[in-house]
């Protein structure tokens, strides 16, 4: 299935990058993020409810990352055989 990212999506995503490259003085974990991000990407995109928890109040699946820390929240299109990712979050943040 082909993945595409909401611009919220995208944006949260690189906030969390470029904090990180900030907070750290290093992009070694922003690398690192991206690295497990990149995994999976490949993943869903082969298996999309695999492992994924589905939110019913939001109508999306989530997937967790890198223990714990980040997740994704996506919405699967069968009949355009497309995943949208919705969301990026850090774990930290206040519950969607």
């Amino acid at each position: 299935m082909k993945i595409k990212w909401s611009t919220q999506a995208e944006l949260s995503y690189l906030e969390n990058l470029n904090y990180w490259d900030n907070r750290n003085k290093s992009h070694t974990y922003s690398d690192k993020i991206d690295e497990e991000l990149c995994k999976l990407e490949q993943e869903i995109s082969i298996s999309p409810y695999f492992l994924a928890q589905y939110i019913e109040h939001l109508d999306l699946y989530k997937r967790n990352f890198l223990n714990g820390k980040f997740a994704i929240f996506y919405q699967v299109s069968e009949e355009e055989n497309l995943i949208r990712i919705i969301y990026f979050r850090s774990n930290k943040q206040k519950p969607l």
